[in-house]
């Protein structure tokens, strides 16, 4: 899904992220799994089990969850995005396996091409 994504005010049109790319900071991210600073987290996780997930991030971070889990929305300090220069949103599920629609078949063979985006797959319970 990452790779199939596009930004809207920054090269419209194109995808955002490079499969290299992907490989790269995936690569990073893996490679620092085990710190005791670092909680790797998937965004799917973030819209299919949202309490879980948070719950997980909360105690990760020595916190209490508190009453504000189910109204983070409102109970944020960031009021705006100075990426989308709109009001902050609600997590959305849309993105969610947007790499098996059509218009990405190019990309995902791409992707499929590259051996270790494969091997990242596969070792992230994705394949």
């Amino acid at each position: 899904d990452v790779v199939t994504s596009k930004h809207p005010k920054h090269n419209p049109g194109q995808y955002w992220v490079s499969v290299g790319r992907w490989v790269s900071d995936v690569s990073i991210g893996l490679s620092l799994a085990q710190h005791p600073c670092v909680l790797n987290v998937r965004y799917e996780d973030l819209i299919t089990e949202f309490e879980k997930t948070m719950l997980k991030i909360y105690d990760f971070l020595g916190e209490q969850a508190g009453a504000s889990l189910q109204s983070w929305k409102e109970k944020t300090n960031i009021k705006k995005s100075m990426h989308w220069d709109k009001p902050v949103q609600d997590l959305y599920s849309h993105a969610l396996a947007r790499w098996k629609k059509p218009q990405h078949q190019k990309r995902i063979a791409e992707f499929m091409e590259n051996e270790r985006a494969v091997a990242l797959l596969k070792e992230l319970g994705y394949l």
